[in-house]
């Protein structure tokens, strides 16, 4: 005859960590840094996405006016800007 399922200890039938322990762990993060961290980290970004939505938009204004000067666009590359920078050397940090 089988076991009735409250016999079996409470482990072996949920492994995955208790209501409880998740909200240990959510809490345990809250007082760590964690969370200020990335909010400073989105605070920092902020700036850029608007820079980038702002280039987007300028990128947008090249498109439009992209036909009738296409003749020119080699001429206006600084032929330094083709060259791929170098690779970083392996002991520089990253």
């Amino acid at each position: 005859r089988l076991l009735r399922p409250q016999t079996f200890p409470k482990r072996l039938l949920r492994p995955q960590p208790s209501q409880r322990q998740c909200t240990e762990l959510a809490d345990a993060l809250r007082r760590s840094n964690t969370e200020p961290q990335i909010c400073r980290r989105w605070q920092e970004m902020e700036p850029l996405i608007q820079c980038v939505g702002k280039r987007d938009a300028e990128i947008q204004l090249l498109k439009v006016q992209l036909p009738q000067r296409q003749e020119k666009w080699e001429d206006d590359l600084p032929k330094k800007n083709l060259v791929a920078p170098s690779p970083r050397p392996e002991g520089a940090g990253g």
